[in-house]
């Protein structure tokens, strides 16, 4: 039985929190939540994305599984952590919101 939690209702505000029409890079558990956008990137891909949600609790990595992609994954976090490219806005419960400076 799914049973809907905090951590995913703080996830579901976050979602909600992006522009609609604001390109988004995301990793696979949020792909079908924003599906319907324009412009949307699977982390760590980011293109032109102006925001990155991320949920480090997330066990589901998708059609990229392995040690490759969650090595990717790590460094490009670790290069948003210390961008100054992106700002992040949001870090709860292992959700993290990253926004694009102007």
């Amino acid at each position: 039985m799914f049973r809907v939690t905090p951590h995913d209702r703080l996830a579901t505000s976050l979602i909600k929190s992006i522009p609609p029409d604001a390109a988004v890079s995301a990793e696979c558990s949020f792909i079908p939540h924003l599906a319907h956008r324009r412009h949307l990137y699977l982390f760590p891909i980011i293109k032109e994305a102006r925001y990155i949600i991320l949920d480090k609790t997330s066990t589901y990595i998708g059609p990229l599984a392995g040690q490759s992609y969650r090595s990717n994954y790590n460094k490009m976090l670790n290069h948003l952590l210390a961008s100054f490219e992106y700002k992040l806005t949001h870090d709860e419960d292992g959700l993290k919101l990253f926004k694009k400076k102007p």
